[in-house]
């Protein structure tokens, strides 16, 4: 059963992610920066793929259960997320010719994450070499306390119904660590100082290039200019 706690109800704060998928309407202050009327997103068997904003690299994107959950692994549509999960790392690994390294913080109670508590998976195509030194610092502040396949750790999450935790791997290889202290962002900021980039924080709406090359990819919908 799913934690009442963890599901949208009337009272809750509106979320963008909910928003968006209901009225297809990209906000304002996105199509101004990004210059695009709309990002494309699929919506299928109750799982959404979106372009994310401020990407860390070209072919970042969030893979996210329509309805409102703050943990992954507390979705219904759970094996349609992972399929479609394991189809995307696929694809953009041959677009972009990098493994997708994927992660999640997913949050007991909304509020405590990145200011988007729906739960949503990243796939973001990078090097070898920074996935590598990604995980051995990850693994330095938050050590594992599991590794397996990526629905194999979801199961390890539903076994800790009360806990935050922090995933991330290359699907195959997953990695998830139950801790309330993963600060906001904790990833982006991570991969941005293995990179030597001041870029992170989805807030300052940067990568206008990667992201047009993600929504291209996608394949899903038009770039309208506006």
């Amino acid at each position: 059963m799913l934690n009442s706690a963890r599901l949208r109800d009337s009272g809750a704060a509106s979320c963008p992610f909910c928003d968006e998928i209901a009225t297809g309407e990209f906000p304002a202050r996105y199509r101004e920066r990004y210059g695009v009327a709309g990002r494309p997103a699929s919506v299928a068997a109750g799982i959404v793929v979106l372009p994310t904003i401020s990407p860390i690299a070209s072919g970042h994107i969030l893979v996210l259960p329509k309805g409102h959950v703050t943990r992954t692994a507390d979705s219904a549509g759970r094996p349609s997320l992972l399929r479609a999960v394991e189809d995307l790392r696929s694809r953009f690994q041959e677009r972009f010719g990098h493994e997708c390294y994927v992660f999640e913080h997913g949050v007991a109670l909304g509020g405590l994450a990145c200011g988007v508590d729906h739960a949503h998976i990243h796939l973001v195509p990078l090097p070898r070499e920074v996935i590598g030194a990604v995980e051995a610092q990850v693994e330095l502040d938050f050590p594992a306390a599991f590794s397996g396949a990526l629905d194999s750790a979801l199961e390890r999450a539903i076994m800790e119904p009360d806990a935050t935790y922090l995933l991330h791997g290359t699907l195959r290889r997953m990695t998830i660590t139950f801790d309330h202290r993963v600060p906001s962002q904790y990833m982006r900021q991570v991969i941005a100082r293995l990179t030597s980039s001041h870029h992170w924080d989805w807030n300052t709406l940067f990568g206008i290039p990667e992201f047009r090359q993600t929504c291209t990819a996608l394949e899903v919908g038009s770039l309208e200019t506006v």
